[in-house]
């Protein structure tokens, strides 16, 4: 069998798109398939002091209620308190400030229209949420810093 140009065109075009593409996902989904889990597996902890170290910081997987948090957050004035609607940890102050831990971002913005007043709405940073005077807020950011 002699092989033609136009079929060798074919297999090119064949090989190269077997080798780009997306991840195997449907289209419109946003990948999902089983190129999705190689990306996920392949992910790691990002080095201290780059902009993804922040952002991982600031994120829930990094968030751990240890005894030296605890420790802080009563030195600090502190009490734990009954989680606000979708964090995991809470604490209010005799001041009235209030510090929760949402779940995830997507989240905070409810927990912080739950914490916070129009007066002194509540501050986001990443899952953590702070409402209250300024200097307990402070406080509580060291904390959790």
């Amino acid at each position: 069998m002699q092989l033609r140009p136009s079929h060798a065109i074919l297999v090119l075009c064949l090989l190269l798109a077997a080798g780009c593409g997306d991840d195997g996902g449907d289209a419109g989904t946003g990948g999902g398939g089983k190129g999705g889990a190689a990306k996920d597996a392949a992910k790691t902890t990002p080095e201290a002091g780059s902009p993804g170290a922040s952002e991982e910081k600031s994120g829930i997987s990094s968030f751990a209620d240890t005894p030296e948090l605890e420790a802080c957050m009563t030195a600090a004035g502190f009490a734990e308190d009954a989680p606000s609607t979708g964090a995991i940890k809470a604490w209010r102050h005799p001041s009235g400030a209030r510090v929760a831990i949402g779940s995830d971002e997507a989240v905070t913005t409810g927990i912080a229209a739950e914490i916070g007043t129009p007066d002194a709405p509540a501050d986001v940073n990443g899952t953590a949420v702070l409402a209250g005077p300024q200097e307990q807020r402070d406080a509580a950011a060291t904390c959790l810093g």
